[in-house]
């Protein structure tokens, strides 16, 4: 389900225009699917300062990275700095 702009808190401007955001319930947990809007650019360690302040504003909810694709280097990097993601069709990496 989309999550309009509104219900995002005090998130800055910038992240809230980088990312798609919806909400999921999945096992009695409220997550916040992120997706990037330029995954091309993606920076992981960009990626993970905004996913700190997301967990900082938004703490009732759970946030997942939702990606296309990523190369073997930036999935290594997102499971060491304990970012959910989810692959498509690929892979499921929930640390909760």
């Amino acid at each position: 389900m989309p999550i309009e702009k509104q219900q995002l808190g005090g998130l800055p401007f910038y992240i809230v225009q980088s990312y798609e955001f919806d909400s999921l319930r999945l096992f009695n947990r409220e997550l916040l699917l992120i997706k990037p809007i330029h995954e091309e650019d993606l920076n992981i360690q960009q990626v993970s300062k905004n996913i700190d302040m997301i967990r900082r504003e938004l703490p009732a909810r759970l946030p997942v990275l939702i990606l296309r694709e990523i190369n073997a280097i930036n999935r290594k990097r997102l499971i060491g700095k304990a970012i959910n993601f989810i692959l498509p069709g690929r892979c499921f990496c929930l640390i909760c």
